[in-house]
């Protein structure tokens, strides 16, 4: 999973999903405390472990100091026992 920064899509966190899909990205506000509140600021984006793209977040959110933000991502294709 990569979070996505602006519209040059710059990645500022990742992390690997655990067996059952669940992931957490903290991310620390500048020094100001200013995160930048445009709405276009943040998306989301999973990848397999080849690089293939599974999903890519079709709307973009808003992150605020203090602020959480929970995705659900639903996946299709062939179950896995892995």
């Amino acid at each position: 999973m990569t979070l996505l920064r602006g519209e040059d899509q710059v990645p500022v966190g990742e992390t690997v999903s655990d067996k059952y899909g669940d992931f957490a990205i903290v991310m620390c506000t500048a020094p100001s405390g200013a995160v930048t509140t445009s709405p276009s600021a943040w998306r989301l984006r999973a990848t397999a472990d080849d690089g293939t793209l599974l999903f890519s977040s079709d709307q973009p959110f808003d992150l605020a100091p203090g602020a959480s933000v929970y995705v659900e991502v639903r996946l299709t294709g062939e179950d896995s026992d892995d």
